[in-house]
């Protein structure tokens, strides 16, 4: 298998608000002198949020786009035989990070950070992968297109 492209993209603003988030738990903890077990539950999900969407990795491969996110729990393949077309889009800010649904369910969204986008229209929905390098995604799909 052929690699032709591999990013990850860290969600800086995802892992800056948990560290904070934990800072603040933590240092209220300490302030009272108690650690209680009904802090466990928030930390868990602060962690589980940050390895699950944390940051997102796209591979063009001389078959596929892969998108996974995080520890790969949250994951998507798209045979290039499948793609009908693909284009440069800017999500709107609603859009938001992580995995969503748009579109009425026709699309599915993969953003860690910022607006742009590359959009792979397929017979089987749409996937829409946000990147800070948009121009290298679209090129690596256009040379493993051949």
């Amino acid at each position: 298998m052929t690699r032709f492209y591999q990013h990850t993209q860290v969600s800086w603003p995802t892992v800056g608000a948990a560290v904070l988030t934990l800072a603040i738990i933590l240092a209220m903890a300490w302030a009272s002198g108690r650690f209680e077990i009904t802090l466990i539950v928030p930390l868990v999900i602060i962690l589980l949020t940050v390895i699950n969407f944390g940051w997102m990795t796209v591979t063009v491969s001389d078959d596929t786009v892969k998108t996974v996110m995080g520890t790969g729990m949250m994951q998507r393949s798209v045979p290039l035989a499948g793609i009908r077309r693909y284009e440069l889009v800017r999500n709107p800010w609603y859009r938001g990070v992580g995995m969503r649904l748009y579109d009425k369910g026709a699309g599915t969204s993969f953003s860690v950070w910022g607006f742009d986008a590359v959009e792979l229209i397929t017979g089987e929905g749409n996937v829409r992968i946000g990147s800070d390098e948009s121009d290298q995604l679209m090129a690596a799909i256009r040379a493993a297109q051949g």
